[in-house]
């Protein structure tokens, strides 16, 4: 895994191969196809390996919110910084045709990642019925901030969603 998210970070999904994978790594190509198959199956396990580890510093970020708003906020903001801090996650949203991210089950994956996020939020505004709406808000807005970044610090982002989204999400829970 390690192997194949270095190689990732350093050049890109169109860089990833078995044999570099394999040299990277100090086994022969043999051990790589018996473990993963193909080259999709390789780099499709590391990023979710990746991926595992970058849910837990989200809950992390999260669990100090104390309102709904606060949380769909944190939840952006953390989602850049983790982008930005991580070189396999900042190449996961550069667009290239083989970026897997950008495949046909993109947002379906994303939807459902993002309503797992959101799930523990349903505690922090008891009187919403769903949070599918505020995920699906989470998800359009987090997805344009992490792949179309500003040069705004954390600080700064943090204020201009709370100024925008703390109305909106107000109206939702009354």
């Amino acid at each position: 895994m390690a192997a194949t998210q270095e190689q990732i970070a350093e050049a890109g999904f169109d860089s990833v191969s078995i044999a570099g994978v394999a040299q990277r790594a100090g086994v022969s190509r043999q051990t790589v196809y018996s473990i993963f198959g193909c080259r999709e199956d390789l780099v499709s396990e590391a990023v979710a390996d990746l991926t595992i580890t970058i849910l837990g510093d989200l809950r992390d970020h999260l669990s100090a919110a104390t309102t709904l708003s606060e949380y769909v906020v944190e939840l952006i903001v953390a989602s850049r910084t983790l982008t930005r801090s991580n070189p396999v996650v900042s190449r996961v949203f550069g667009s290239t045709l083989s970026n897997p991210l950008f495949d046909d089950g993109m947002w379906h994956r994303a939807r459902e990642v993002t309503r797992t996020l959101m799930a523990p939020a349903a505690s922090l505004a008891p009187s919403v019925d769903s949070t599918d709406e505020i995920a699906e808000m989470a998800l359009h807005l987090g997805l344009a901030v992490v792949v179309f970044d500003s040069d705004k610090s954390d600080e700064e982002l943090r204020e201009f969603l709370t100024r925008w989204l703390e109305p909106a999400i107000e109206t939702l829970t009354q």
